[in-house]
């Protein structure tokens, strides 16, 4: 089940795995309560673990065990981009608008884990940016864009699960951004941005059984240093289905050892200290140590609280804002 994060200001779900296999039906939901089955079956083929993007006001899905590329401007009428990609066929891959351009990232066929990426303008023809990325091959690990950049994160290499990072500016020049992230190594996590912030949402370890799937929520700025939130209050699972609509992120089933068809939503706002970095609290502090030197003669008795209490509104202001727990 895939979700673009937003389109025609509804929520989707598209395709993907049941108990009785893959499935190519499509539903969309303007508040992730009440669902209407845009179609029972898409022109394309039953599918899983392939790409969802919205690109030139179409939903445009990608691979999944295919090398096809399709495209729908409602949801209910699908049209074949084409029919065999310049990429290989392959699952587990991602998939990433940045700026005016399609991007395809690695993924794998059978034991063949790639670390290749392509680009297209089009979406029909695509073009090879590099045949071997900086980062190791992987599947179903994440990309965004974020913060003027591509990034990629996580995944599974074949062997073992991955919890690096890299980002990069053209798709062509990899930089690692951290090869050791604060959360364990996953793959199939949820990975969405809300007011600035990255949030990466469960998936699953190499711990096995039930303690193997995630419901932990982490959040960073730069990629780089991540931090641990509440856990979600649903079960720990892949996370396949998450996208963001009216400022709230949404999770749409996912598995574990249940294959759930449950919604949830993150409906609580709190202010945090957690990514005002240094630089930035140094740089207030001294702007309100100018402020206080011009106090009049009769209130600098009073000027060390009245210091703490400018500093505290003033971070205050300052301070992104984001979701702590989901209900």
């Amino acid at each position: 089940m895939k979700c673009p994060s937003l389109f025609t200001s509804k929520l989707w779900v598209i395709g993907g795995a049941t108990s009785g296999g893959s499935v190519n039906d499509v539903w969309s939901s303007t508040d992730a309560a009440t669902w209407t089955q845009a179609t029972a079956s898409a022109a394309w083929t039953a599918r899983q673990s392939f790409s969802l993007i919205v690109y030139n006001s179409k939903m445009i899905v990608l691979g999944g065990g295919f090398n096809d590329v399709w495209s729908s401007s409602d949801g209910i009428t699908w049209a074949q981009e084409t029919a065999s990609a310049e990429w290989s066929t392959r699952s587990g891959q991602s998939a990433v608008v940045f700026g005016s351009t399609a991007y395809v990232m690695g993924g794998s066929e059978a034991t063949t884990y790639y670390n290749d990426v392509w680009s297209s303008t089009d979406t029909i023809t695509w073009t090879q940016v590099t045949a071997s990325a900086a980062w190791s091959g992987r599947s179903s690990h994440r990309s965004i864009d974020y913060s003027s950049k591509i990034f990629v994160v996580g995944g599974y290499d074949g062997t073992t699960r991955l919890n690096d990072v890299w980002s990069s500016t053209d798709g062509s020049t990899w930089t690692q951004v951290t090869a050791s992230a604060a959360w364990s190594a996953r793959y199939h996590s949820g990975l969405i941005e809300l007011n600035s912030v990255l949030f990466l949402i469960g998936g699953e370890t190499a711990e096995g059984g039930a303690t193997g799937y995630k419901n932990e929520v982490y959040t960073t700025t730069d990629g780089a240093t991540w931090t641990q939130q509440t856990d979600a209050d649903f079960a720990g699972r892949y996370v396949d289905g998450s996208a963001v609509l009216n400022s709230k992120i949404y999770v749409m089933g996912g598995a574990s050892g249940t294959i759930y068809n449950d919604v949830w939503s993150v409906a609580e706002v709190v202010p945090t200290v957690a990514h005002l970095k240094l630089p930035q609290l140094c740089l207030l502090r001294h702007q309100l140590q100018l402020q206080l030197l011009i106090l009049p003669s009769h209130l600098l008795q009073y000027q060390p609280k009245l210091q703490l209490m400018f500093l505290l509104l003033t971070l205050l202001s300052h301070l992104p804002q984001y979701p702590l727990r989901l209900l």
